[in-house]
């Protein structure tokens, strides 16, 4: 599970719009959206691509083990 508070968190420290973060992930703009409201799980895409778009980011508070 993705923990959107510290995404967005992240995103706000980056200054990156969800349009720039569709472009660093390769996920489109809708569905970082839909995540991120909570509507979409995430899959090994959403995962790579976030981990590409942060690499200094700690994913063990960005990703939520349930």
């Amino acid at each position: 599970m993705l923990n959107s508070s510290y995404l967005k968190e992240l995103m706000m420290e980056h200054g990156m719009s969800l349009g720039q973060l569709s472009v660093r992930t390769g996920i489109s703009k809708s569905q970082l959206s839909r995540i991120l409201s909570g509507e979409r799980g995430i899959g090994a895409k959403t995962i790579k691509g976030l981990k590409k778009a942060f690499p200094k980011a700690d994913f063990e508070v960005l990703f939520i083990l349930q």
